[in-house]
């Protein structure tokens, strides 16, 4: 009898200092969503002790809506990023993203569907265009993911563009930048392509001239390393947008994919 006693006393202090142990529960200091106005395809700069947050969209006759914090929940909106160029002529302005890179803020975006950059000495602009497109020869470029190799210390640019192959659509891939951050440098690289009907953004589609039975989106490339790995995220189409990821050893051969 005294063993089992001594058992269930001894199990008893056990229960007790493993419920002592639980972590109570987190308290959120903010409510979501942080900022309820619009801020479509959004990425965030971290610079100077500032978190900076870019999206498409106008404001106060400037493209791309930025909004700024100390702490990642409180944000307050930071004017317009870019200055419109008076030439050439855009009509849409497509999904921003911002590196800082010797001193200079450079910004990558889409403006009538084709990548250009533009250029300023803060965060919060203003940016100028640098009349620069980045990539003539394709009628279509998106999505620009500007991504410094943390092994060679290389930038890269990975961007969404279309493919009329094997299942054609959008699809994503990958040139180094130049030094200037402003031009490129070798070939492109394809980093990943539809591979499932999932991914059909629409059907007989029509486009550049014909009618596609089936047109695929894989756009919104984001990449990640971590442990040697470069994890590049990215987006597709079924009903609903989804999200993925593949990933690669190094930054210009993803050698194989899985999803979330």
């Amino acid at each position: 009898m005294k063993s089992i006693v001594s058992s269930i006393s001894l199990l008893a202090v056990l229960l007790l200092s493993s419920c002592s142990s639980i972590r109570p529960p987190v308290v959120l200091t903010y409510t979501n969503p942080v900022w309820d106005g619009y801020l479509a395809d959004p990425q965030v700069l971290f610079t100077k002790g500032m978190y900076y947050a870019y999206g498409t969209g106008e404001v106060d006759g400037k493209q791309f809506p930025i909004l700024k914090s100390k702490d990642f929940a409180k944000w307050e909106p930071a004017g317009g990023a870019l200055i419109p160029p008076a030439a050439p002529k855009l009509n849409e302005y497509w999904a921003p993203e911002v590196v800082e890179h010797d001193g200079k803020f450079y910004l990558y975006y889409a403006g009538n569907r084709k990548m250009r950059v533009a250029l300023a000495d803060s965060p919060e602009g203003p940016f100028q265009d640098t009349g620069i497109e980045l990539f003539p020869e394709l009628e279509f470029s998106i999505d620009g993911h500007p991504f410094r190799d943390p092994a060679s210390g290389k930038w890269f640019l990975f961007f969404a563009r279309d493919f009329f192959d094997q299942r054609p659509g959008t699809a994503l891939s990958v040139v180094e930048l130049g030094d200037d951050m402003v031009s490129t440098r070798g070939a492109m690289h394809t980093v990943l392509r539809a591979f499932a009907d999932w991914q059909i953004y629409e059907r007989n589609r029509p486009l550049y001239g014909k009618t596609w039975s089936a047109w695929h989106t894989v756009e919104g490339p984001a990449v990640v390393c971590r442990n040697g790995k470069y994890y590049c995220f990215e987006k597709g189409q079924t009903v609903d947008w989804n999200s993925g990821w593949a990933d690669g050893s190094r930054a210009l051969a993803v050698l194989r994919w899985s999803w979330l």
